[in-house]
């Protein structure tokens, strides 16, 4: 393990004296086109388009039909029209018409006046480096730098396979934080037998000598990030992942991410945006990124942003603030979301999107991770919350544009039907129905509902609420729509808060149960069409200290409430949250095939990973359908096998986190698997 740490340092320093002593590095900024069809000379005059609408706006010019043109060009990057983009940009930028001697996105005078590039721009050659013709060769500065992040990036890859990471230390009651633990030693202190080592955090060590090797190299290339080929806008393989959480990050803690590292989270929706606190001034287009904000332990964004680590996706909430605050009367409407004057707000929209997309252009310094998927708002008909707003549907509208203006490869999501199962799709039918009809087509990518409930079969109640919505959204145009549920999940333990409506009928429900169900949630989502899947409230317990059904639903004690084990101590969910990961993690999520057991109660799930090898089936009994179970504590199921022996985990571990495992053979490829209260993952091998 020492020569991982070693290799990790050697090759940050060796990244670092590439990028400050190779001679010609300069010349990068104009090397090959970036991957994947689109092209670095399209990528730097869009860049160059923003700083020129910015300069221009700063000195009070008109730049209404640049921006007209611009969104022109969305248009045709969104349908898929690369080459028709590419002329409408390059229309956008010759009706700036930039001032004589001056170079786009450079400010300098005395250099030669902006030349856009050609209309017609040629597809990405498959390997960069061999291109001829009027490919702009890589320069061999560039090569290296490829090669070094290649063997970063595999030693990052030798770290899949290796121990459980240690758990991070709490500060305990008093502030005092106790010393480190594995999540292996029992409560008793028993000392655990393993590595002392953190893979987790190694990774994140390697994913930020990745980022700080790119940053060398694109201050050599003009400053921009985004001038690399294939690191514009890179947020790893976490965008093909359902697995997130909200939030995914635990305050108080040295790393907010360790926790979520270790159990595989992919997706963090921690991370929101009020126009109301971050432009206190209305008066002055400045935005207060670095500054404290409400709500956030005393984090700024850009604080917040900044502890983000490599490979973890973000979905932020971008918003105007709430109606009802007490700065509302200043931004919006009476009783509305509506911007009073919707200018400063897209203005505000267009700069967060724009610090945080990771392209190069006015960047939040430090920015590892960017942010890539926009959330309209959060439940905005939740009485609970504001009672009911009108507005939505013109906030809508005018997010969608403005995001879109500053990254047009963003996403745009939805704040959909809120609600416990026997009220969604009611919600949904009385406010996001017709808001989206009001609305119209086009003002967003992702459709969010959150589902809670109990853990007893709550989960199987979401699939006709889905087929409703589905057929809905197609019904309005939004046709083939992923749809995501951005808040699941349920509870452990006892609730006492009986001002919850949650809890008049909520009775007790065992770690065990919740741990369960999680999976269950997990897998019958997935099997039905949801893209990804948030469990919601908090990786860490405590909502409302009231004892309430969100004081319950995290995975992580917060050493509060009668049925607490202690601050820190992690639940079952949270192993087999991880287990889950492990098991299911680069499964080809379009196409889980659902068995027929043939058993009532019985469920089964066949996951094939996307390389072609391996094959996963999950598979559990719904006892608690039962009255009385007849025929036992179990139930047998055959399920079909093409290997030679298979390998049955149990989902639910003890509480220090141990599995359970064994072994049995298939004959005539079938084998056969007693289920008892807690699902179980079926390998083949």
């Amino acid at each position: 393990m020492k020569r991982l740490v070693v290799a990790n340092r050697c090759l940050l320093v060796l990244g670092l004296v590439l990028a400050l002593s190779l001679p010609g590095m300069t010349a990068c900024a104009q090397s090959s086109p970036l991957p994947g069809g689109g092209s670095g000379d399209v990528e730097t005059m869009r860049r160059d388009f923003k700083r020129l609408v910015a300069e221009r706006e700063q000195r009070g010019e008109d730049t209404t039909q640049a921006r007209e043109l611009y969104n022109h060009a969305d248009e045709a990057l969104r349908s898929g029209d690369k080459k028709e983009y590419a002329r409408r940009l390059t229309a956008a930028m010759a009706s700036l018409r930039p001032s004589e001697g001056m170079v786009a996105g450079d400010g300098s005078a005395g250099a030669a006046p902006v030349t856009p590039p050609p209309a017609e721009v040629r597809p990405a050659p498959a390997d960069a480096a061999n291109a001829t013709g009027n490919v702009a060769p890589v320069s061999v500065a560039m090569l290296k730098f490829q090669a070094c992040d290649a063997v970063l990036a595999q030693t990052e890859g030798m770290l899949a396979g290796e121990a459980t990471p240690g758990k991070p230390p709490f500060p305990a009651k008093g502030g005092v934080s106790p010393k480190p633990r594995f999540p292996d030693v029992p409560p008793d202190g028993t000392p655990a037998v393993g590595p002392a080592y953190d893979p987790s955090t190694l990774r994140d060590q390697i994913g930020r000598s990745r980022a700080l090797l790119r940053d060398g190299m694109g201050l050599l290339c003009g400053g921009s990030l985004a001038a690399l080929p294939g690191v514009s806008g890179q947020t790893g393989a976490c965008e093909d992942s359902p697995f997130g959480f909200h939030p995914a990050r635990v305050e108080g803690v040295a790393d907010p991410y360790a926790y979520a590292k270790d159990m595989g989270v992919m997706f963090d929706r921690s991370i929101c945006l009020p126009w109301q606190q971050l432009q206190p001034d209305l008066n002055r287009a400045e935005y207060v990124w670095s500054q404290p904000q409400k709500g956030s332990k005393g984090l700024s964004c850009d604080e917040r942003m900044r502890q983000v680590p490599w490979g973890m996706c973000m979905l932020a909430q971008i918003t105007p603030g709430r109606p009802t605050w007490q700065t509302a009367a200043a931004y919006l409407r009476p009783r509305s979301y509506e911007p009073l004057d919707g200018s400063k707000y897209v203005a505000f929209v267009r700069a967060a999107v724009e610090r945080y997309d990771g392209d190069g252009v006015d960047d939040m310094p430090g920015l590892v991770s960017p942010i890539k998927y926009w959330e309209v708002e959060n439940e905005p008909w939740n009485p609970d919350v504001e009672g009911y707003c009108e507005g939505y549907p013109e906030l809508m509208r005018l997010t969608y544009r403005a995001i879109k203006e500053a990254d047009p490869t963003a996403k745009v999501v939805w704040a959909g039907a809120h609600g416990f199962p026997d009220e969604v799709l009611a919600n949904f039918r009385q406010n996001d129905e017709p808001a989206i009809r009001r609305m119209g087509r086009g003002f967003f990518d992702i459709f969010d509902f959150h589902w809670y409930g109990n853990a007893k079969g709550d989960y199987r109640r979401m699939g006709p609420t889905y087929d409703a919505i589905k057929q809905s959204l197609n019904a309005c145009g939004y046709r083939d729509c992923p749809i995501w549920v951005c808040e699941m999940g349920t509870y452990s333990g006892r609730l006492t808060d009986k001002k919850s409506r949650q809890v008049k009928q909520a009775s007790y429900q065992s770690e065990e149960l919740q741990a369960a169900d999680l999976l269950k949630r997990y897998v019958y989502s997935l099997s039905i069409g949801i893209r990804k899947i948030f469990p919601a409230y908090g990786l860490i317990e405590g909502f409302g200290d009231t004892n309430g059904y969100f004081d319950h639903t995290g995975v992580v004690y917060d050493g509060k409430g009668e049925d607490d084990r202690g601050y820190g101590v992690k639940k079952l969910a949270y192993y087999t949250y991880k287990l889950m990961t492990e098991k299911l993690e680069g499964s080809d999520w379009s196409n889980i095939v659902t068995v027929n057991t043939h058993v009532p109660n019985v469920y089964a799930y066949i996951f094939r990973k996307q390389t072609g090898r391996g094959e996963v089936i999950v598979a559990w009994w719904d006892w608690f359908d039962e009255t009385q179970k007849v025929g036992g504590a179990s139930r047998l199921v055959t399920l079909p096998c093409d290997a030679g022996r298979a390998t049955i985990t149990q989902s639910v571990t003890d509480a220090a986190g141990r599995r359970t495992s064994s072994s049995v053979v298939p004959r005539d490829g079938k084998v056969e698997v007693r289920l008892g209260e807690d699902p179980v993952f079926v390998e083949f091998n």
